[in-house]
């Protein structure tokens, strides 16, 4: 059988340099949580390195059996803890995802909701800032209570449910609202730091940031809080959508 074209045919192509050092030794088996819990090699990190290998070969192609590992993995990077090799999987995950984005778009409802938020809200802190208030008003005025006991949550997406069971409570105001543009250090100023506030702990977890804040101040740090910063673009890194988070990417780095 002759072999496949390179299904990679788009930008950021995994880097063969990359996976190259992969001797699939198997040290990252106990540290990979996919792994621990089904048992699967191909949802190991040595197995999604060797699929991601056979596909750049022209052994293997886009099909479900190549993409579920892919995005089943939850590129938490553990492995590259264990790895002796130093072999970079979260990177290669993250390119492999770059290019099954562009093989096959994601379409309806899911896909619908994921470019809203990747591309609509995330990247635009005034329109974070309004889906927050949005979303404690419903934590607060009792629809969430309502919702929950109704079973109206069921009308949504199984992710989407998910998500709303996990929601913490949202603050009554965004971190950048609250902290200074610069926050002098107390006593004498050691260092110079600058406070990157994100987009989801800007408005769900404001008072990490300001409590991080509050840490590098007390141990002699002036804080500077940059005007302009946006989400960092690493949710579009992990979804596959590489062209806006080069975009938001360059924005900060201006």
């Amino acid at each position: 059988m002759e072999p496949i074209q390179n299904p990679f045919q788009w930008e950021d192509a995994p880097d063969p340099d990359k996976f190259s050092k992969c001797v699939h030794c198997g040290l990252c088996l106990p540290a990979c949580p996919t792994y621990q819990e089904t048992g699967n090699e191909a949802q190991s990190p040595r197995g999604r390195v060797y699929l991601i290998k056979a596909a750049t070969e022209g052994r293997l192609s886009l099909t479900d059996s190549f993409a579920d590992p892919i995005w089943d993995c939850l590129d938490c990077r553990a492995c590259e803890t264990a790895c002796p090799a130093h072999v970079q999987v979260g990177v290669l995950v993250e390119e492999s995802r770059g290019q099954l984005t562009q093989a096959h778009p994601a379409s309806g409802w899911s896909g619908f909701i994921g470019k809203v938020f990747m591309r609509g809200i995330f990247p635009y802190p005034k329109r974070m800032k309004m889906v927050g208030k949005l979303t404690r008003f419903y934590q607060q005025s009792g629809l969430q209570k309502a919702a929950r006991s109704l079973g109206m949550l069921k009308l949504l997406p199984k992710h989407l449910q998910e998500m709303e069971a996990v929601l913490p409570s949202i603050p009554s105001q965004i971190s950048r609202d609250t902290l200074p543009g610069i926050l002098p250090a107390e006593g004498e100023q050691r260092a110079v730091v600058a406070l990157f506030a994100g987009c989801i702990m800007d408005v769900l977890y404001a008072p990490i940031n300001l409590a991080t804040a509050r840490v590098l101040a007390r141990n002699g740090c002036q804080v500077i809080v940059p005007e302009g910063q946006i989400c960092c673009g690493a949710l579009q890194v992990h979804a596959g959508d590489r062209e806006m988070a080069k975009k938001m990417a360059r924005k900060n780095i201006d």
